[in-house]
């Protein structure tokens, strides 16, 4: 985990100083899994020598295996055991008439930026 997340420091540096008072969401958790996963993912097809041009459309082919997805699961659920040691977790509020525009217009800078 430490080789492929620069939040893994960050996460680190929180759970050695008690210095900050952190808080997070599940949401917020969950989009960290999400993008841990995909590195998984993408450092798996790396290893297998694909074509980086060719990862979107072969991603589903060279998805982890069960067993990959359990090591997955137990090495960041690991982390989020200790992670909920020293931060607090708050209930996520998901308005249904504002999250589909802040999501539009997350997207809209991204696009704007490249």
């Amino acid at each position: 985990m430490r080789s492929i997340s620069y939040s893994y420091a960050l996460i680190e540096a929180l759970i050695e100083t008690s210095e900050y008072y952190v808080k997070s969401s599940n949401l917020a958790l969950a989009e960290v899994f999400h993008v841990v996963y995909n590195e998984i993912v993408s450092l798996k097809m790396y290893r297998l020598g694909i074509p980086l041009t060719l990862w979107s459309k072969l991603r589903a082919k060279h998805d982890l295996s069960k067993e990959e997805k359990f090591l997955v699961r137990e090495v960041v659920s690991k982390y989020l055991k200790t992670f909920r040691n020293y931060a607090e977790i708050v209930n996520d509020i998901v308005d249904e008439d504002i999250y589909p525009k802040l999501v539009l217009e997350v997207f809209e800078n991204l696009w704007s930026r490249s």
